[in-house]
C-alpha cells in the first residue's frame, strides 16, 4: 500500500508461475495496481450477500463448476 498526495494505492505483485509438470500453467510476473475506489467496487461485487445469492440461485453444485 502506498499513500501519495492523499490517494491510497494498492500494489499486488504476482511472481512468475510454472506448473510442476510444465503443461498447463505458465505465466510471467504481473503487477496489479488498485486504487481505493477499485477496492470499494470489489468489496461490493464480492460481498457475502451477493455470493450467497448466486449460490442459492444455482440448481445444483454441478452448475457452479460446469
Amino acid at each position: 500500500m502506498n499513500i501519495k498526495e492523499g490517494k491510497v494505492v494498492y500494489y499486488l505483485y504476482f511472481g512468475k508461475v510454472t506448473a510442476s509438470d510444465n503443461r498447463y500453467i505458465e505465466s510471467d510476473s504481473q503487477l496489479l495496481v488498485l486504487y481505493d475506489k477499485d477496492v470499494e467496487s470489489l468489496n461490493k461485487v464480492l460481498s457475502t450477500e451477493v455470493i450467497d445469492k448466486f449460490i442459492k440461485e444455482q440448481a445444483s453444485q454441478a452448475d457452479l463448476f460446469d
